[in-house]
């Protein structure tokens, strides 16, 4: 079983990406396009893209051929017009993506498998995977994985090396894992009794639903019972903690350090950002976002904006902090007003 030989790099006229991307042609060259970067980094023979005119100045200095920008900007070179030319280079980042290092399908010689596979799933290198395991069609198991017994993983999904996924997790289609994210290991769990921390066992699971990606250095903790359970299309980023019997809902990013405590229900499209963190036995509303570093140590309802350590409401965070800036200033501000009224006092004194 080996890899496939790198492809040649793919080249484009920009009349053909601009009809990927359902965009118009501006200017009357058409010239071949070999790569894509930022406007920063982009050499001859690549396409960038500009949202805003603050970045035109930027463009003036690039050395792309080619850029991407909205119908009512006017550029001095090549162009393809998009209504969002952030989402149009995206899909274009796409389209020169070079392959990834997936093996064959097949089992490579030093994996040991203990159950039947689908004989389109491909298995790297010294990867481990548990009987009466199910493995759905296409998916791609990488080098040194783990895989315990009675789990189940879709079709069309990819996981990446070092990922170690226990007994009885359940992973749905198209569900990409990347490496060394741990799914099912017991839940943090103990009891003080007779001055002895003692183990309570997690008998629950994981159930990971369709399209979700985990990232690098992640985990995912078993329940105690029943399950801890993330949401259809939701995204977390590397080094996550997520506690057991969380309940993370359809489409919720989670950026990376972010931390749910147990028991801790998050609904749907809600927003973390790095570091933010959720005490155990919350409610988090539909579609709160959470700032960077923010501590949310109560429920919250759907559609809340939260800051702070003691996360409260976004707007009134940053009128607080706008004032914590101006401290030094209005305690020069306090003590004049101060001198003043003591000088007044001191008159008023005087004429008795």
């Amino acid at each position: 079983m080996t890899t496939p030989s790198p492809q040649a790099v793919p080249t484009y006229r920009l009349s053909q990406l601009a009809a990927m991307v359902a965009g118009r042609l501006a200017g009357p060259a058409d010239p071949v396009i070999t790569g894509i970067a930022d406007l920063a980094t982009a050499q001859e023979g690549q396409i960038s893209f500009v949202t805003t005119e603050k970045y035109l100045a930027d463009l003036a200095a690039s050395k792309a051929t080619a850029v991407l920008v909205r119908p009512d900007m006017r550029v001095e070179r090549p162009a393809i017009e998009v209504e969002r030319p952030d989402l149009a280079w995206a899909a274009l980042l796409d389209v020169f993506a070079p392959p990834l290092p997936h093996p064959q399908p097949g089992v490579h010689p030093s994996a040991v498998v203990e159950t039947q596979l689908d004989p389109s799933v491909a298995v790297g290198a010294h990867a481990c995977i548990g009987p009466r395991t199910r493995i759905g069609a296409n998916t791609v198991i990488h080098p040194n994985v783990t895989i315990g017994p009675d789990v189940q993983i879709g079709r069309d999904g990819v996981i990446w090396p070092g990922v170690v996924i226990r007994e009885r997790v359940t992973i749905g289609d198209r569900v990409i894992i990347h490496p060394n994210a741990a799914i099912g290991a017991d839940g943090f769990g103990y009891n003080l009794i007779d001055g002895r921390h003692r183990k309570i066992a997690h008998i629950g699971t994981v159930v990971i639903e369709d399209d979700v990606e985990i990232g690098a250095c992640s985990c995912v903790d078993r329940a105690k019972a029943g399950a801890t359970v993330i949401g259809h299309g939701t995204k977390i980023d590397n080094q996550v903690q997520i506690a057991h019997n969380v309940r993370i809902g359809p489409h919720s990013v989670l950026a990376a350090q972010s931390g749910i405590a147990g028991s801790s229900t998050l609904g749907r499209y809600v927003v973390l950002a790095g570091k933010a963190g959720v005490s155990d036995h919350l409610t988090v509303g539909d579609g709160v976002r959470g700032a960077a570093g923010c501590s949310i140590c109560k429920s919250l309802p759907p559609g809340a904006m939260v800051s702070g350590l003691m996360a409260y409401d976004h707007r009134q965070y940053l009128r607080h902090h706008a004032l914590v800036r101006r401290l030094p200033e209005l305690a020069e501000k306090v003590q004049e007003l101060s001198n003043e009224l003591y000088e007044l006092r001191q008159a008023i004194h005087d004429r008795k």
